[in-house]
Protein backbone atom coordinates (compact mmCIF):
# COMPACT_ATOMS: atom_id res chain seq x y z
CA UNK A 1 0.00 0.00 0.00
CA UNK A 2 2.70 2.57 1.10
CA UNK A 3 4.32 1.57 -2.09
CA UNK A 4 1.20 2.12 -4.64
CA UNK A 5 0.97 5.67 -2.41
CA UNK A 6 4.49 6.32 -3.39
CA UNK A 7 3.79 5.96 -7.20
CA UNK A 8 0.77 8.14 -6.99
CA UNK A 9 2.53 10.67 -5.39
CA UNK A 10 5.46 10.96 -7.44
CA UNK A 11 3.30 10.73 -10.67
CA UNK A 12 0.21 12.63 -10.07
CA UNK A 13 -2.88 11.96 -11.27
CA UNK A 14 -3.93 11.89 -15.22
CA UNK A 15 -1.48 12.16 -17.82
CA UNK A 16 0.79 9.28 -19.21
CA UNK A 17 0.46 6.36 -16.34
CA UNK A 18 4.08 5.50 -17.45
CA UNK A 19 5.73 4.43 -14.52
CA UNK A 20 8.68 1.83 -13.59
CA UNK A 21 9.99 1.02 -10.60
CA UNK A 22 13.43 3.07 -9.72
CA UNK A 23 15.94 1.26 -6.97
CA UNK A 24 17.01 4.88 -5.64
CA UNK A 25 19.96 5.89 -2.86
CA UNK A 26 20.88 9.50 -1.86
CA UNK A 27 24.17 10.29 -0.48
CA UNK A 28 25.49 13.90 0.76
CA UNK A 29 28.36 15.60 -0.99
CA UNK A 30 30.39 16.40 2.36
CA UNK A 31 30.43 12.99 3.62
CA UNK A 32 27.43 13.70 6.33
CA UNK A 33 25.18 10.96 7.87
CA UNK A 34 21.49 11.85 7.82
CA UNK A 35 21.83 13.15 11.53
CA UNK A 36 25.06 15.08 11.11
CA UNK A 37 23.80 16.64 8.47
CA UNK A 38 20.66 17.59 10.38
CA UNK A 39 18.25 15.96 7.75
CA UNK A 40 14.89 14.05 9.05
CA UNK A 41 12.95 13.55 5.79
CA UNK A 42 13.52 13.23 2.06
CA UNK A 43 11.03 14.45 -0.56
CA UNK A 44 11.02 13.60 -3.61
CA UNK A 45 9.39 15.12 -6.51
CA UNK A 46 8.69 14.05 -10.43
CA UNK A 47 6.85 16.53 -13.21
CA UNK A 48 3.84 18.12 -11.13
CA UNK A 49 3.18 15.54 -9.09
CA UNK A 50 3.50 16.67 -5.52
CA UNK A 51 6.36 15.38 -2.91
CA UNK A 52 6.34 11.80 -1.39
CA UNK A 53 8.25 11.80 1.69
CA UNK A 54 10.67 9.28 2.98
CA UNK A 55 12.68 8.79 6.04
CA UNK A 56 16.37 9.72 5.61
CA UNK A 57 18.20 6.32 6.56
CA UNK A 58 15.79 4.58 4.03
CA UNK A 59 17.83 5.13 1.25
CA UNK A 60 20.85 6.39 2.58
CA UNK A 61 23.91 5.16 0.34
CA UNK A 62 24.68 2.51 0.58
CA UNK A 63 20.93 1.40 1.41
CA UNK A 64 18.53 1.94 -1.17
CA UNK A 65 14.85 2.36 -1.69
CA UNK A 66 12.44 1.32 -4.27
CA UNK A 67 10.19 3.93 -6.09
CA UNK A 68 8.10 4.35 -8.71
CA UNK A 69 9.16 7.19 -11.13
CA UNK A 70 7.97 8.14 -14.49
CA UNK A 71 9.87 7.13 -17.69
CA UNK A 72 11.17 10.37 -18.61
CA UNK A 73 11.53 14.00 -17.12
CA UNK A 74 13.52 15.15 -13.69
CA UNK A 75 13.20 13.82 -10.79
CA UNK A 76 13.97 16.21 -7.77
CA UNK A 77 15.36 14.90 -4.37
CA UNK A 78 15.42 17.51 -1.25
CA UNK A 79 16.75 16.95 2.12
CA UNK A 80 14.62 18.30 4.75
CA UNK A 81 15.19 19.60 8.05
CA UNK A 82 12.88 17.87 10.75
CA UNK A 83 9.90 20.34 11.66
CA UNK A 84 9.39 21.83 15.03
CA UNK A 85 5.56 21.27 15.32
CA UNK A 86 6.49 20.48 19.17
CA UNK A 87 7.11 23.88 19.77
CA UNK A 88 5.98 25.88 17.44
CA UNK A 89 4.93 26.03 13.86
CA UNK A 90 8.15 26.26 11.88
CA UNK A 91 8.15 24.60 8.28
CA UNK A 92 11.14 22.15 7.52
CA UNK A 93 13.93 23.61 5.42
CA UNK A 94 15.46 22.09 2.19
CA UNK A 95 19.32 21.75 3.65
CA UNK A 96 20.49 19.43 0.51
CA UNK A 97 18.75 19.26 -3.08
CA UNK A 98 19.75 16.69 -5.82
CA UNK A 99 18.24 15.95 -9.05
CA UNK A 100 18.16 12.80 -11.33
CA UNK A 101 17.45 12.74 -15.10
CA UNK A 102 14.93 9.50 -15.79
CA UNK A 103 15.03 7.46 -18.82
CA UNK A 104 13.55 4.56 -20.35
CA UNK A 105 16.39 1.77 -17.93
CA UNK A 106 15.44 3.22 -14.73
CA UNK A 107 18.44 1.51 -13.11
CA UNK A 108 19.36 1.62 -9.65
CA UNK A 109 20.59 5.24 -9.08
CA UNK A 110 22.33 7.48 -6.45
CA UNK A 111 21.62 11.22 -6.05
CA UNK A 112 24.14 13.30 -4.22
CA UNK A 113 22.75 16.06 -2.75
CA UNK A 114 24.40 19.67 -2.77
CA UNK A 115 24.08 21.96 0.01
CA UNK A 116 21.31 25.10 -0.52
CA UNK A 117 21.30 28.25 0.44
CA UNK A 118 19.52 27.41 3.26
CA UNK A 119 22.34 25.35 4.55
Amino acid sequence: MKFLLLAIALYGCGGDNSLGPLQLSWKFVDGRSCTDSGVSTIALTAGAGMPAELDCESGFAPASTLVMAPHSGTLTVAALSPQMAAVYPMPATDLYQGSLGLDEALLPATVTLYATAAR
